[in-house]
């Protein structure tokens, strides 16, 4: 009987922890690219001058991967309008659009000084949900705080960036 109640707790403590993890994982996963682009960043800032596409390479390395690039383009395109385009016309627009995107973020890292990211957790249960949103606050040293706002989607078991606002 009370291996019984053990098990069951067990149970019941991997249920909630998988639901928990559920929860966190797109907050995790732009923690862990955000992390992980200040370290390049802080480390190569010195060389961005003589280097000019380093910038590229590291968005290109550590940012697109976490972008829904194809889902972004028809978000952006429009339903309509992207079922219409051919293969090559779809291919065609996430090529520049790619490159738009990494322009974007190209110059907010040439700004960059020290800022600190912070995610906000989600709430509820999105053990189900196809689509979150997770707000972040992006403090600098000086200066207003600034909200982002990111709507994730779940490609599989991996979350990616569908789309973002800043406030």
């Amino acid at each position: 009987m009370i291996k019984g109640i053990r098990v069951w707790s067990v149970m019941v403590c991997l249920a909630f922890m998988s639901v928990a993890w559920a929860g966190a994982a797109p907050v995790q996963a732009l923690e862990k690219m955000t992390g992980r682009l200040i370290q390049q960043i802080k480390k190569n800032q010195p060389k961005f001058d003589r280097d000019p596409d380093l910038i590229y390479r590291m968005i290109k390395k550590t940012v697109m991967p976490l972008i829904a690039q194809q889902q972004m383009g028809q978000y952006v395109v429009g339903r309509t309008d992207w079922n219409r385009a051919s293969a090559q016309q779809r291919n065609e627009f996430l090529k520049y659009f790619s490159k738009m995107v990494v322009s974007t973020y190209a110059g907010a890292i040439k700004s960059y000084s020290d800022q600190v990211v912070r995610y906000y957790p989600l709430r509820g249960d999105i053990s189900k949900a196809s689509i979150v949103s997770v707000r972040s606050l992006i403090e600098p040293s000086d200066g207003p705080s600034v909200q982002v706002s990111y709507q994730m989607i779940r490609l599989g078991k991996r979350w990616k960036i569908l789309d973002f606002s800043v406030d």
